[in-house]
């Protein structure tokens, strides 16, 4: 066998996710997160149900924000603003 070719893939991540993520790699001495991320769906294509018990959990990660939750938060945030204006 020859040695391990690798493609550059364009993922989107939750950047929170992935630095928390990155942290607990480092403080476990693994440096190189991409290989733990290559070596976990390695082992959800040996072991499909581990995919489903993930889905079936639901983190808080899945969730997308609709229109409606992203604009009530937008006006949230204006609050917040102009009650720390008002403050001053």
């Amino acid at each position: 066998m020859g040695p391990i070719t690798r493609k550059r893939f364009k993922i989107y991540l939750n950047p929170e996710v992935y630095e928390l993520f990155r942290i607990i790699c480092k403080k476990r001495g693994k440096r190189r997160v991409n290989r733990i991320i290559e070596a976990f769906m390695a082992y959800c294509i040996e072991n499909p149900v581990l995919i489903e018990f993930i889905c079936k959990q639901k983190p808080a990660v899945f969730h997308e924000p609709t229109k409606k939750e992203k604009r009530a938060e937008r006006i949230r945030k204006m609050i917040r603003e102009v009650e720390a204006l008002l403050r001053c």
